[in-house]
């Protein structure tokens, strides 16, 4: 007989709760682990179809291969502002997306520099840290209400052993996180301000309404007023 993955997660989760919660079927609180905010599951909350599109679009994947997977990547809910890494942690999980903006950012004399904004639809994780289990260099948060969802570096190691397909997922999945980050120095190494303005605008736009102009200039490596000046010429030729 077939057993979805979210029946056996479904059973996990209510023989985890305490006797009197399990009675009476009330929701647990959320738990505070490391600044994360994990949020209960319902017995049909599972990973969403766009998380499978995303993964299938790189490597396609078996029925088998999903199922085993769905047992794997959990919830996690981050309210505005909530660390999900913070500097000097080991980076033991890969985030998911769902909806919402992660902000990584590190120190450099004394002040936040932003690295990448990521949203809906990408991946997210602090790259040297997860790979060799370090403590990370950087911290990643929550820049609006942020849903995820999350798997262990535990858990996709055994993915690994288990299928070949999800060693040539995980490779290139890392593939396309070292390549945007290589592609964005490049940018910040042959580019003007002005220019790399207009490449965000153009394919990012969306970050410009959702993401503190703060944070825009740290991304595109100017000072705020720099920023400011550059978004008032372009107010001023009519092309914002």
């Amino acid at each position: 007989m077939h057993t979805s993955p979210c029946y056996l997660l479904s059973i996990v989760i209510v023989f985890a709760l305490p006797t009197n919660d399990r009675i009476t079927t009330r929701k647990f609180a959320a738990t505070t682990i490391s600044h994360i905010y994990s949020m209960s599951y319902s017995p049909l909350q599972c990973p969403p179809q766009r998380l499978w599109h995303t993964l299938c679009a790189i490597v396609p994947l078996s029925e088998i291969e999903i199922e085993a997977a769905s047992r794997c990547f959990h919830y996690c809910y981050l309210p505005k502002g909530t660390q999900w890494l913070a500097r000097g942690q080991i980076c033991r999980q890969i985030a998911f997306i769902e909806k919402g903006l992660l902000r990584a950012w590190y120190m450099c004399q004394g002040k936040e520099i932003t690295r990448t904004v990521d949203h809906e639809g990408e991946f997210c994780t602090a790259i040297a840290s997860f790979v060799l289990q370090q403590p990370s260099e950087q911290a990643i948060e929550a820049l609006v209400n942020t849903h995820l969802w999350c798997i262990s570096y535990e858990d996709l190691n055994n993915l690994y052993k288990c299928f070949p397909k999800w060693q040539e997922l995980g490779r290139k999945v890392f593939e396309l996180l070292y390549i945007n980050l290589e592609k964005r120095l490049i940018t910040l190494l042959s580019t003007n301000a002005r220019e790399r303005y207009i490449q965000l605008l153009q394919n990012e736009p969306e970050l410009i309404q959702q993401v503190p102009l703060k944070h825009i200039a740290s991304i595109l490596g100017v000072k705020p007023e720099t920023l400011s000046r550059i978004r008032h010429q372009f107010g001023k030729e009519g092309e914002l």
